[in-house]
């Protein structure tokens, strides 16, 4: 995250997933984890995040926490997913996909 402007400013860094081939219905996204960053005009800082086995389960009908194989979707940014905001002018988010076994 780099502050590009002339000011103090601060990010929320959010990390969303989606689960391509969910068999349940689940949200679209979901956000999993997110880090605020203060930082002075010109100065930057890497964000790490972890994905964690319980960011992928989703609950099934019996109320266990389940995880599918299938392709997952990460985005970080700093709002969540829309092709809309980056139409308005939003910094792209970064994108990820994996598959789970």
């Amino acid at each position: 995250v780099t502050n590009s402007g002339d000011y103090r400013g601060a990010e929320v860094v959010q990390l969303y997933l989606s689960d391509e081939d969910a068999s349940l219905a689940i949200p679209k996204q979901a956000l999993k984890a997110f880090q605020r960053v203060e930082l002075w005009p010109g100065a930057s800082q890497e964000v790490q995040f972890t994905l964690t086995p319980k960011m992928m389960e989703m609950i099934n009908e019996n109320g266990e926490g389940i995880i599918e194989p299938g392709s997952f979707t990460a985005y970080v940014g700093g709002s969540s997913p829309s092709s809309r905001l980056e139409a308005l002018g939003n910094i792209p988010m970064v994108k990820a996909r994996f598959e789970v076994q």
